[in-house]
């Protein structure tokens, strides 16, 4: 349970930065925090039975 906490919290912590933050002249932040974001939040959806967006 408290791991899939942590994972829901950072998953969500990376993704809502990724639509809102400004550009800070790293090209693959962007990249780094959805490719993060979604692999963290679909270990969350496969931990408690709920289907992967995206199948992953």
């Amino acid at each position: 349970m408290v791991v899939t906490a942590f994972l829901a919290g950072f998953g969500a912590h990376l993704a809502v930065p990724s639509v809102v933050a400004v550009d800070v002249n790293l090209p693959r932040l962007e990249d780094f925090r959805i490719t993060e974001s979604r692999r963290m939040l679909g270990a969350v959806a496969r931990r408690t039975g709920r289907p992967v967006p995206g199948g992953g």
